[in-house]
């Protein structure tokens, strides 16, 4: 009788644990189950400085000295200049916020289209804060991993990737932002997800 009754238990479980298993699956078929939100847009203040020098999160992969006598064209913080020197050029380069002896007419330049290496570049003037203006998106992260950089003005830029391009500006709201992207050789653009926009 015992016997008998653990068997009849034990088959009711695992008719139950397949009953369950099939409900769930039809869920997730259906949808209904994990349905992920939309994933946002980080939004990334770059901030390569700290009081006294570049800060401790990047890395300097070069010193030269060059020209940064015109403000960024691609945003419009206060401490962006478009910068040249011999052997390139770079918009935008980041003027220390507070200068001291020690960082006055110096200024940091994004290398190879990286948020985390820099090279710093001397200027032969000491750098003017300018007002600051429409503080855009100069470059963004896309959902593939691309980081692209901003080419143009501020709202109206475009953005050059390493396998295409970002038509126009970015759409939507600032925390889930999306762009029209081009890879190269092809006519057609599609819409793609921003992950991190950086300001």
């Amino acid at each position: 009788m015992g016997y008998a009754s653990r068997g009849l238990r034990t088959r009711l479980i695992v008719i139950w644990a397949v009953a369950a298993a099939v409900v769930v699956a039809a869920w997730v078929m259906a949808g209904f189950m994990f349905r992920s939100e939309p994933q946002g847009t980080l939004l990334y203040g770059v901030a390569p400085w700290a009081s006294r020098g570049p800060a401790a999160n990047i890395t300097v992969v070069g010193i030269t000295t060059g020209d940064c006598s015109s403000p960024s064209r691609v945003t419009g913080r206060a401490d962006a200049y478009s910068c040249q020197w011999a052997m390139g050029a770079m918009d935008p380069c980041f003027a220390p916020p507070v200068y001291s002896e020690v960082t006055e007419r110096r200024v940091l330049c994004p290398v190879d289209g990286s948020v985390t290496r820099f090279r710093e570049l001397t200027t032969a003037y000491m750098l003017n804060g300018q007002p600051a203006g429409s503080r855009g998106e100069f470059a963004v992260r896309l959902a593939d991993g691309q980081t692209c950089w901003a080419v143009g003005t501020p709202g109206l830029a475009r953005y050059q990737c390493p396998e295409g391009t970002l038509q126009g500006p970015l759409h939507g709201p600032r925390t889930r932002r999306t762009a029209q992207y081009l890879p190269t050789g092809r006519s057609a653009a599609r819409s793609v997800r921003v992950a991190v926009a950086y300001r």
